[in-house]
């Protein structure tokens, strides 16, 4: 995870006495405004290295960080040949921080997460202070097997000013927990200890020490993290971990094995704890199992929904409980004695762990018994809380079905399950913040489990196969909002198919791509999802599927193009018309990060419906380029828009649409006729009435000269 802090931490006068009755307030993230300043203190420093090691490339920078958010690199390899282990890969990432403290400006390190997954290593480094840390403020790096430096970023190097006690934590802890037992009686708080929490005040940063607890209701309806000031108890961020499903219903669900009207039928009762005769085994992937028994038989086998990766509870009565007395224990069913909501739940809870396992073994964040609570007494909705690893579904009724039975709803409460408990493996103590990428990737989860488009068969709740675009269509609700990585996803898994699409879903986030600010939230995952399909270590060849990553994310606005289409490039109106022979002076100007200053520029042109020729344009050293267009015999017009390509072939244009945006000139002696609008008609009304010079009978609230319009 990082956070930028550039996104702020907003501080709430809330104190300890303050709080609501019903819940903890939801105190939101302050943005301030992020240009990158062409004279950025880290510039020189960095315009160096990149000379020194050309094909390196700066993705993200801004203006408060003293080096790049991201940044992929060529060329740059940690002495030592192969790497070894994580140990390896520390005192090697260590010693080059060392020689290089220029670049990657920072405090005390620890690290916090190493590994190596698939073709990747990844690791990820927190900065200290007075032995606590501060909280976004991390240094990544990506690092080939073979010890090649593939990517950096750096959110560090912002520690100045400080305030607050770091000694006070017992006291504050023993203030917050009396407060919430009094509000919310039972309620379980956990300490996550003191941590320096980024505030922007006063247009500089401050970092306060705050107490993070973790706050857990007996309902277990919402499951806060909170941060609290240690020198005043104020409440300085606070969000609800829980994650929930709005079901947009109608009765056409899933069900048992896809849609909740297709037949019941036999399948594995995967990893089921069983005790048989007073052995307690587990069931494989086929449902299958093997016990050491005495005597001849028969013996007795019981068992219930409850397994080394699932355990179901109904909250509307008694869990199923099955005793079977059998000599040979083939043929065991659990049927129609439990609820379908309990054997639907158990079934496809098993299917979709297996699922993430077989993507990658080396992922242990959900390899305990996920609580499954079915028959929840209100309806149309579903829910994921990290508190207590659950997800949580809805009884029948108000027009929707019993959300157990929904297969593709069941897979997308598990998908937050992943996102949050992949991210905590992975160093991201708060697991995935942005709801948008926590929703759209639980809907990938789905989708790319069932193979279809949609969340889900039977039940069209959202569409991944979608035109959605960043940043028009952000709604700023997340269901909506993270149908735009849906999107991308999905149309990644039709240009490269299911299987190689599946792998890069999921490997991406061992990068813990997440911001608050959703696009960054998007764009880092794009760059997580290049480094993961790399196979040699090499970046400057690209990816197997470079160009399919690019080209599906971009079809979203989230690729390579995210952070082109924030630049503005003008091209200057020509004149309406010009002597014929006579050469124009045609100028484009723009306001382009500095890591793109080595853009290209062109002026493209016909006369008259010809054929388009292009001529380059050069810049006078800064934001502006310049070319001489020659002469033209006289023609009717002349059509012209300049095109800016950068080094993935990226096109912006001026006009906007290039082509069928063109300016337009006429070259002529003589002048044009242009009309008034006043006079007469000149002959162009339409006979058949299509058009008509006149005063209209209504017209705008504005004063505007004239009286006459064509209509």
């Amino acid at each position: 995870m990082s956070l930028n802090p550039r996104l702020a931490l907003g501080v709430l006068a809330l104190g300890l006495a303050a709080l609501p009755a019903l819940a903890l307030p939801e105190v939101p993230l302050q943005l301030p405004a992020n240009p990158l300043s062409q004279d950025h203190p880290g510039n020189a420093v960095w315009q160096e290295f990149l000379k020194a090691n050309p094909g390196s490339r700066i993705l993200d920078w801004d203006r408060f960080h003293p080096a790049p958010h991201r940044a992929l690199l060529q060329g740059v390899k940690l002495p030592g040949g192969d790497l070894v282990d994580v140990r390896d890969l520390e005192n090697r990432l260590r010693s080059r921080l060392a020689d290089h403290r220029e670049l990657l400006p920072t405090g005390e390190l620890e690290l916090l997460y190493g590994g190596l997954h698939d073709r990747l290593w990844v690791a990820r480094f927190r900065e200290t202070w007075a032995g606590l840390p501060v909280f976004g403020s991390e240094v990544e790096f990506r690092v080939s097997p073979q010890g090649a430096l593939l990517m950096l970023g750096s959110d560090a190097g912002l520690l100045d000013a400080v305030r607050g006690d770091i000694r006070g934590e017992d006291a504050l802890l023993d203030a917050v927990r009396n407060q919430v037992s009094d509000l919310h009686p039972g309620s379980h708080i956990d300490s996550h200890g003191l941590i320096w929490l980024p505030a922007w005040q006063d247009n500089r940063w401050i970092h306060r020490a705050a107490l993070e607890v973790e706050v857990q209701p007996l309902d277990h309806e919402h499951n806060w993290r909170a941060w609290y000031s240690t020198e005043d108890g104020e409440l300085l961020w606070c969000y609800d971990q829980v994650r929930h499903v709005t079901l947009n219903g109608q009765v056409n669900v899933l069900a048992q094995p896809v849609s909740q009207n297709d037949s019941e039928i036999l399948m594995p009762a995967r990893h089921l704890a069983l005790d048989v005769s007073g052995q307690s085994v587990f069931t494989d992937s086929l449902g299958q199992f093997t016990a050491e028994v005495q005597g001849a038989g028969p013996w007795f086998i019981s068992g219930e929904f409850l397994g080394r990766w699932a355990n179901v509870n109904r909250s509307d009565g008694s869990d199923a409980f099955f005793v079977w007395e059998t000599a040979d224990a083939q043929n065991l069913v659990m049927g129609s004695e439990a609820h379908i909501a309990e054997r639907d739940a158990y079934v496809h809870t098993n299917i979709v762990h297996d699922f993430i396992k077989g993507l990658d073994p080396g992922f242990t964040g959900q390899d305990a018994p996920m609580g499954v609570n079915v028959n929840i007494g209100q309806t149309c909705n579903a829910f994921y809380n990290p508190g207590g690893n659950t997800i949580n579904f809805f009884s029948a009724g108000g027009g929707c079905p019993n959300t157990a039975q929904v297969a593709g709803v069941l897979y997308h409460e598990y998908g937050h399950g992943i996102n949050h408990r992949q991210y905590q493996q992975a160093g991201a103590s708060q697991g995935m913040i942005n709801g948008a990428m926590h929703e759209g990737l639980a809907d990938v989860n789905a989708v790319f489990i069932q193979d279809v488009n949609f969340v889900s068969p039977g039940w069209s709740l959202r569409a991944v196969e979608n035109s959605r675009h960043y940043p028009e269509n952000i709604t700023g609700e997340v269901h909506a909002d993270g149908e735009i990585i849906g999107g991308a996803m999905w149309d990644l898994r039709q240009a490269i198919g299911l299987e190689p699409a599946q792998h890069l879903y999921h490997f991406a986030r061992w990068g813990a791509p997440d911001d608050v600010d959703t696009g960054r939230a998007f764009f880092e995952y794009f760059v997580e999802v290049l480094l993961a399909d790399d196979d040699n270590g090499d970046l400057g060849d690209q990816t197997p599927h470079w160009q399919e990553i690019d080209e599906s994310f971009n079809a979203h606005g989230i690729g390579s193009v995210l952070t082109w289409s924030m630049s503005s490039f003008v091209l200057h109106q020509p004149p309406l018309q010009i002597p014929p022979d006579v050469e124009l002076q045609m100028e484009a100007s723009g306001d382009l990060p500095a890591f793109l200053a080595d853009a290209d520029v062109f002026l493209n042109f016909r006369q008259a419906g010809g054929e388009w020729q292009q001529l380059p344009m050069l810049s006078d050293g800064g934001d502006v380029w310049s070319v001489q267009l020659p002469g033209f015999e006289e023609t009717p017009w002349v059509e012209v828009y300049a095109s800016l390509v950068n080094g993935d072939q990226s096109e912006l244009f001026s006009p906007v649409g290039g082509a069928e945006g063109a300016w337009h000139f006429a070259v002529s002696s003589q002048p044009l006729p242009l009309l008034d609008f006043e006079s007469d008609d000149a002959g162009l009304s339409d006979a058949q009435g299509l058009w008509q010079h006149g005063t209209p009978l209504s017209g705008p609230f504005n004063a505007f000269s004239g009286e006459n319009v064509w209509a």
